[in-house]
């Protein structure tokens, strides 16, 4: 395998090189910045650029020859200023990428990473009730079909049209006698027939999806639905590597990974923030830990199970879907993991709750459903919540040892 990776120096890249180079592939790097140390000396041939400079991003490719392509790259406005000019080139590097590699490398599996970010608004626990108290607010959740018994939900009929309340389409729910329909035998029952509907509320009852798998947490077939800046910007990438894989031919494959965890985690994200913090006390910092909202729940992933999966996918010869999840099918609350990374804390730390870490358009509960990737890859993941936790905190102890 000669596989190339954009973005080799971020969380993710520098986990995914390792285990490729241990499984003895030739690994090419692409990377705006030089490599750090847990990247660099690794056997890694290194093209410095930018893939937004299209001559770059053609003569990386060329000269790469890939098998494989692991498009993580991704720039991260720090402010809102610098927000739609990301957009832009993130955008736009995948474009240049993509038409590189139908230039150079028109065989190759290219990997593009996308997140659950996605699914934002569409989010719902299999636990919770179907209807929520207020109908959503956003017009991709508007569009969103939403089941209901009976009620008076936004939804778009099979004519395209967004409608608020009952439209003609809406499925024939009667709660009383008068109400009552003939089934298609045309008999007239009271009660439940065979060919009522199946709407489940619970876990216990959750249906097959499509493929005939049944689920418990968000599947690949949940309607795109994100709620932040970074999700529809994530949503529009997997729009562009669609359109290249119908028009090109390409052999695109989107992953949608959950929440990643392990050593190497970004500070900016809740869990690297907080091993950060837990590092810096340890070494005579603050005691005061400052943290955002615990009450949420995210499916947490470790990063090299992440990276697994991403080789998994990449090298399986035939696909049937071109879309999967990455995550571990487990919630757990923010407040679950502070607890399990003091638990390893060797000084005692408090938590300040601090309302300018909170996050606008957060949802209260996301977890996912990675029955397609394991019955597709056989891929399942491997490394406890409580090792990555540990894990994440003792590298930030590395870091601010040296």
């Amino acid at each position: 395998m000669r596989a190339l990776i954009t973005g080799i120096g971020g969380f993710v890249g520098g986990h995914l090189a390792t285990l490729l180079r241990q499984e003895g592939a030739e690994v090419w790097g692409i990377d705006c910045r030089p490599l750090s140390g847990h990247v660099a000396d690794r056997g890694i041939t290194m093209l410095l650029g930018d893939l937004c400079d299209r001559e770059f991003a053609r003569c990386a490719v060329r000269d790469a020859k890939p098998t494989h392509v692991f498009h993580l790259a991704w720039e991260f406005a720090d402010n809102l200023a610098r927000g739609a000019d990301a957009d832009r080139r993130n955008l736009e590097g995948l474009r240049l990428l993509l038409e590189a590699v139908h230039e150079s490398a028109p065989a190759a599996r290219v990997l593009v990473t996308s997140s659950s970010a996605v699914y934002g608004a569409s989010a719902r626990h299999p636990s919770e009730a179907q209807a929520a108290a207020q109908p959503p607010t956003s017009y991709a959740a508007l569009v969103q079909p939403l089941a209901s018994h009976g009620d008076s939900r936004v939804e778009a009929d099979p004519a395209g049209v967004v409608s608020i309340g009952i439209t003609e389409d809406a499925p024939l729910a009667p709660t009383t006698a008068y109400g009552l329909s003939t089934d298609p035998a045309g008999v007239v029952s009271v009660g439940i027939t065979e060919e009522t509907t199946l709407a489940p509320t619970t876990a216990y009852g959750v249906s097959p999806d499509p493929e005939g798998v049944v689920s418990v947490g968000i599947t690949e077939h949940a309607p795109l639905a994100p709620r932040t800046a970074y999700g529809v910007n994530k949503a529009a990438a997997e729009t562009a590597a669609r359109s290249f894989r119908s028009l090109l031919g390409l052999d695109i494959v989107v992953t949608r990974t959950f929440n990643a965890l392990g050593p190497g985690m970004p500070q900016r994200l809740f869990a690297g923030s907080l091993a950060a913090q837990i590092a810096a006390a340890e070494r005579g910092g603050p005691s005061t830990i400052k943290v955002g909202r615990l009450d949420s729940s995210r499916d947490y992933v470790d990063v090299r199970d992440a990276a697994r999966a991403f080789i998994a996918i990449a090298t399986r010869p035939a696909l049937e879907s071109t879309v999967f999840n990455v995550c571990t099918g487990v919630a757990r609350t923010g407040n679950e993991l502070a607890e399990e990374m003091l638990a390893h804390a060797t000084v005692p730390v408090t938590l300040d709750h601090d309302v300018s870490r909170l996050q606008t358009g957060d949802i209260d509960v996301q977890q996912g459903c990675a029955d397609r990737l394991r019955l597709a890859t056989g891929w399942t993941p491997t490394i406890s919540f409580s090792t990555s936790v540990c894990d994440t905190l003792d590298y930030e102890r590395g870091r601010v040892r040296k």
